[in-house]
C-alpha cells in the first residue's frame, strides 16, 4: 500500500479483502473507509482505526456504530464535529456531551438542541469551557440575566453574548457591580463604546 490510503481503491480484489491491507489503508487515511465494501464498514476494528486517523470518517461507518459511545468518543477526540454524526441519543446525553466540551468547547454546536437550550447544562458547560457559550441557544446568549449568571462562572462569557447584550453599557455596569475586580473592569471596558461611560 502506498503512503496514501486512498490507493486502496486500485488494489486487486484479493488485496482489498486482506485485513492487513485494509488496516494499513485506514491508518494512512481514515476516509479510505468509504472505499470498503458495505459489509466491512460494520467491522468495529476497521471503523475504530479509521476514526482514530480522521474523526469524520464516522460518516462512512455502518449506522449501528454511530451509537457506539467509545467509538464516537475516539472520533471526537481529533474532530469535535464528529458528534453531529453520532446517534441522536448520544447527542442528547448530557454526560457524554459534557465530556466532549471539557476537551473542546466547540463541541456544544453539535449537541442536541435540548442541551443547547438547557440553562443548567449551559452553565455547567461554561465552567468547563467558555467557548461552549458561543454555541448555546441564541435565546440564552441574548438573555441579560443569564449572561450575567454565566459571567459569574467565567467573566469572558460576555464575548459570546449577542451584540445588543455584549455592547449594552447598563449590562457592563451590572457586571462590574457583581464582580468589581480590575480584571473584569478591564475586560468589560473592551466592549464599551469610546463615547459611552459607565
Amino acid at each position: 500500500m502506498s503512503s496514501d490510503g486512498m490507493a486502496y481503491q486500485y488494489a486487486s480484489r484479493r488485496l482489498r479483502a486482506d485485513p492487513e491491507v485494509i488496516m494499513a489503508a485506514l491508518r494512512q487515511n481514515g476516509s479510505a473507509l468509504s472505499l470498503l465494501e458495505h459489509s466491512l464498514r460494520s467491522n468495529r476494528d476497521y471503523v475504530l482505526q479509521a476514526v482514530s486517523q480522521n474523526g469524520m470518517a464516522l460518516k462512512f461507518a455502518d449506522a449501528k456504530l454511530h451509537m457506539d459511545r467509545d467509538l464516537v468518543r475516539v472520533a471526537m477526540k481529533n474532530e469535535p464535529r464528529a458528534l453531529r454524526l453520532a446517534h441522536q441519543w448520544l447527542r442528547e446525553d448530557p454526560e457524554f456531551v459534557m465530556d466532549g466540551i471539557a476537551k473542546n468547547g466547540t463541541t456544544m454546536q453539535f449537541a442536541a438542541e435540548k442541551l443547547q437550550t438547557d440553562k443548567n447544562f449551559v452553565l455547567k458547560a461554561v465552567e468547563r469551557s467558555v467557548q461552549s457559550f458561543g454555541a448555546s441557544a441564541k435565546a440564552l446568549r441574548s438573555d441579560r440575566k443569564f449572561v450575567l449568571e454565566c459571567m459569574k462562572r467565567n467573566s469572558t462569557s460576555l464575548e459570546y453574548a449577542t451584540p445588543e447584550v455584549r455592547e449594552d453599557p447598563s449590562l457592563h455596569a451590572e457586571a462590574i457591580q457583581q464582580d468589581n475586580t480590575p480584571l473584569v473592569r478591564h475586560y468589560v471596558g473592551n466592549f464599551r463604546s469610546p463615547s459611552k461611560g459607565l
